[in-house]
């Protein structure tokens, strides 16, 4: 009886092992299933600030990183603006950002010291927005109709203290043009483009950054603009870069710019297809899907990296201050430059 007794007692300690065992492996696959994946985001649209950055995702979302003390980067699918659902274009300022909602309404964040998230009500004739751009103390709106609306200090003093008041209001449509089809607003100047090509200047005009320059040889018009600090650049329909304004190591007098040394394209490119002007810098996409620099490079934001793995080629482009963003074919974003803030560290919101 003593030996059964013994028996059975082995068996539920034999019983009682397995049960354990088999609680312990199950526990570990529910505690390591319940652990958050890793969310794989594909972004389709960049915008390098100051100090800040900001992302446009496939669905619609919005994510910043960088310095965010005026709360320039917090900003998600909740602060929609009623009628909309999804963002579907971003432009980071100089400590703001403003976001452009599906039903063409725009949304300001960050600081307002100057007016610029003083969204105004549309013109007459317009029905919506359907692009925005940030400055440093200005904004500027595109309506669906063609007009420019901006707002904020659009009489900023510079950065050496020198004022330029003049041209300070939105040009009047020149000669052949029905509408603006394009925006941009640089440090403390602006620029627009015509739907029959033609590109105009207003604002601070200190080293002749609102003069523009005369098309090159081969081209009929203007596809792209983009304003940066001191300088401008303009892309042609034959895919040339032009950039006028203030070059890295020519200061130019009374206001008349200098004729912005544009790099050769690489041996595997026939065309320029994109621009972005940043304070000192400025970068420009090939057709083959290279990013090429030019300017100042004292935080390396020209010395452009290599392809992410996974990556084919570079898809977009956005010149900051001191710093570059690029976007590639897969959806993945790397920064390089100034890094102050983590401004290009896309990996604090991964």
């Amino acid at each position: 009886m003593n030996k059964i007794i013994y028996i059975i007692l082995i068996i539920n300690i034999i019983i009682n092992i397995i049960v354990s065992i088999i609680g312990l492996v199950i526990y570990k696959d529910i505690k390591c299933n319940s652990r958050p994946s890793k969310i794989k985001r594909i972004y389709t649209n960049i915008s390098a600030g100051c100090d800040h950055s900001l992302a446009l995702t496939d669905d619609g979302q919005i994510f910043g990183w960088g310095n965010n003390e005026n709360d320039q980067i917090n900003i998600s699918s909740s602060d929609l603006p009623s009628g909309s659902t999804k963002w579907i274009a971003i432009s980071a300022g100089n400590f703001y950002s403003l976001g452009l909602s599906d039903n063409g309404q725009i949304i300001g964040w960050g600081i307002n010291i100057s007016g610029q998230l003083n969204i105004p009500s549309l013109p007459s004739g317009a029905t919506k927005w359907i692009a925005i751009s940030t400055g440093m103390f200005h904004s500027l709106g595109l309506t669906d109709d063609g007009q420019i609306i901006q707002w904020g200090d659009i009489n900023a003093i510079n950065m050496q203290g020198n004022t330029d008041l003049e041209k300070t209001k939105i040009p009047s449509l020149p000669s052949g043009a029905t509408k603006w089809v394009a925006i941009s607003a640089g440090y403390f100047h602006s620029l627009g483009l015509t739907d029959n090509g033609q590109i105009l200047g207003w604002g601070n005009n200190d080293n002749g950054k609102t003069t523009t320059a005369s098309l090159p040889s081969g081209a009929t018009k203007w596809v792209a603009i983009s304003a940066g600090g001191k300088h401008s650049l303009g892309l042609t329909d034959n895919g040339q870069i032009v950039g006028w304004g203030k070059d890295k190591n020519f200061m130019p007098q009374n206001n008349m710019p200098s004729r912005i040394t544009i790099p050769s394209l690489p041996s595997d490119a026939t065309k320029w297809i994109a621009i972005s002007a940043g304070n000192v810098h400025s970068l420009g996409l090939t057709d083959s899907g290279k990013i090429v620099g030019w300017g100042d490079n004292g935080y390396k934001e020209i010395t452009i990296p290599v392809l992410p793995s996974g990556a084919n080629k570079w898809i977009a482009i956005s010149a900051g201050d001191k710093f570059s963003l690029g976007l590639t074919d897969d959806g993945q974003i790397v920064g390089w430059g100034d890094n102050f803030h983590g401004k290009r560290n896309v990996n604090n919101i991964i």
